[in-house]
């Protein structure tokens, strides 16, 4: 552990020759790999650079590095490439308790502000489809009938004004009266550093807040710091994303019932809601597909009423692995690492 496990570092994985699946005929076999080294770099472009030095054997790359930087004879000689879609969404968390987003009225007219498909094109150079929920579009639960909210910052400031939001003294930034007190609609936007897409995606939204009478300040945090801000709910907004299974039935529980607001958990916009909850109680103890369809098609109506996140999108996963590497295969899913191996010719380490 002194040599294998170094905080902010490394994580060293060995082989084991005492595993009792060695030499068995396993529908999924023990491996091949001798050791695995997983370097931590929180910096992405930092990460880049150690895969080209030959550092790095296998990269998650961000579409810039992809665009640009990964097209060189140099490059290609040494790695190959891959473009799959990722079990991801990546969306803008409100905080529903704060005092200007406990209306769903001003979360909506935040998606109308927020440009989706320029993003996706400008920040993703493609790399990404827009979303209007939580479940992924290719599962059968996904709920078909929603369509996605455009971008339409007319119509959100309409939205505002209907909601009471008004520039009452003609200082450039709209205002409320909330329980008895006349609110700015101000407010901040978190988001991890070392992460550009993330900046990029509160800047672009900065910019036409700025242009209707929001004031929006952008604040870069390191990630632990981030992390314990979104976990504590005392982060008025952040941007984020989750993982999620193509693979497996959905089972938003952990996300989104109410029992997962409190005690740092999964559920850091606070968002609460009676129907949702029950839904999401009956999900687990219903075992007939059709219902729980069923029930997933509400709960997904419900979430695109009250949007408690702005959905992104998913991104696609473009990797750079080493040519090193033989037995690589590509399935729906992504890669098999277990499938992989490096001959003992073209290693790096020694043992």
């Amino acid at each position: 552990p002194e040599q294998d496990l170094v905080t902010g570092q490394k994580v060293v994985i060995t082989r084991n020759d005492n595993y009792w699946g060695k030499g068995k005929d396993l529908p999924q076999g023990p491996g091949y790999v001798d050791k695995v080294i997983f370097k931590t770099i929180n910096n992405q472009d930092a990460a880049f650079i150690e895969l080209t030095n030959g550092n790095l054997d296998l990269h998650g790359m961000q579409p810039l590095e992809f665009k640009e930087k990964s097209w060189s004879p140099e490059f290609i000689e040494q790695f190959l490439k891959v473009v799959e879609y990722r079990g991801q969404y990546n969306y803008i968390g409100w905080n529903n308790k704060h005092p200007i987003f406990k209306d769903k009225r001003a979360r909506r007219a935040m998606t109308l502000m927020t440009n989706r498909g320029s993003m996706v094109r400008n920040l993703l150079f493609g790399l990404g489809e827009v979303i209007v929920g939580p479940v992924h579009r290719t599962r059968p639960e996904y709920n078909t009938g929603i369509m996605a909210i455009p971008f339409d910052p007319d119509a959100a400031l309409d939205l505002l004004e209907e909601s009471g939001w008004v520039d009452s003294d003609s200082d450039g930034l709209l205002d409320k009266e909330i329980e008895g007190v006349k609110t700015p609609f101000r407010f901040t936007m978190l988001i991890n550093s070392g992460n550009q897409i993330r900046k990029d995606i509160a800047l672009t939204l900065q910019a036409e807040c700025a242009d209707v009478g929001i004031e929006m300040e952008v604040r870069e945090l390191d990630w632990s710091v981030f992390l314990e801000e979104v976990k504590s709910q005392r982060a008025d907004a952040y941007v984020l994303g989750w993982r999620y299974s193509l693979t497996y039935t959905p089972d938003p529980f952990q996300i989104w019932h109410s029992s997962q607001a409190k005690d740092g958990g999964s559920n850091s916009i606070a968002f609460i809601d009676d129907e949702t909850d029950k839904i999401l109680e009956e999900y687990r103890k219903t075992f007939d597909p059709a219902k729980r369809k069923e029930m997933l098609y509400r709960f997904q109506e419900i979430i695109h009423d009250e949007q408690p996140y702005t959905f992104l999108w998913n991104p696609r996963s473009t990797q750079a692995y080493s040519r090193r590497y033989e037995n690589v295969n590509w399935y729906p899913a992504g890669g098999d690492h277990g499938e992989w191996f490096v001959n003992p010719g073209a290693r790096l380490y020694a043992d």
